[in-house]
């Protein structure tokens, strides 16, 4: 076994600081690079909400994907990307923590809705418990996982 059979996440830097939106980036044991995007925004009832998405880099063809990559490293990469997002939160005063996360998955990749789903119902994010998702409508092309803000 090598070392990276053990590595549990990425060492990652951010590449863009905007009001309003945030972007980090890590490259895996087999080269690939990910990078993490933070957006703020509102929803209708003009609650704050902070969308987590993700995408993908083969440095090999410079081509971008939300695509899953089949490396077998997806521990390693959804740990880091939980660390991003919980280091951001950390890094916010109390009174700038949005009242909602949001996790969107690509209806379909049923993996990838397995995992946002499992990551949205565990207690892995400090005070945001899971609140509603829209994978109960099979029509969707999107999945959409909230959890909301305790107060």
């Amino acid at each position: 076994m090598r070392i990276s059979d053990f590595l549990t996440e990425y060492d990652y830097g951010q590449t863009v600081k905007a009001p309003g939106k945030s972007q980090y980036a890590f490259q895996t044991a087999k080269g690939m690079v990910y990078t993490v995007n933070l957006k703020r925004d509102f929803d209708v009832d003009h609650q704050s909400q902070l969308i987590i998405s993700f995408t993908t880099t083969d440095p090999g063809t410079g081509k971008s994907t939300n695509a899953r990559t089949g490396t077998g490293d997806s521990v390693a990469v959804f740990r880091t990307v939980q660390k991003v997002l919980l280091d951001y939160l950390r890094s916010l005063p109390k009174e700038q923590l949005p009242d909602q996360l949001v996790f969107i998955a690509d209806g379909t990749d049923p993996g990838r809705v397995k995992l946002y789903s499992n990551i949205a119902h565990s207690n892995r994010i400090p005070g945001y418990k899971f609140y509603h998702s829209s994978e109960s409508d099979p029509s969707d092309t999107q999945v959409i996982f909230v959890m909301q803000r305790l107060t």
